[in-house]
């Protein structure tokens, strides 16, 4: 038996009260949820790898700069 997958609620994720990093979190979140919507209505193959090209290049451009931050505080 195959499960849909569900989307996620931003109001759901911890936050860490940086807004620029909360703000890319929002961003990646709501990414993935256009990908389970996407998959949902079985849209076109370009419409989906269009849009986990743009959550791979989120996440990358997040990565850096989270990292960057807790350099800077010596985490």
């Amino acid at each position: 038996m195959m499960t849909l997958l569900e989307t996620i609620s931003w109001d759901d994720c911890p936050r860490m009260n940086v807004p620029s990093l909360d703000d890319d979190h929002e961003k990646i979140i709501q990414t993935i949820n256009m990908i389970v919507e996407l998959i949902h209505t079985n849209e076109k193959e370009v419409e989906l790898c269009s849009a986990t090209k743009r959550l791979i290049l989120h996440t990358s451009s997040h990565q850096q700069k989270e990292e960057c931050f807790l350099e800077l505080h010596d985490y």
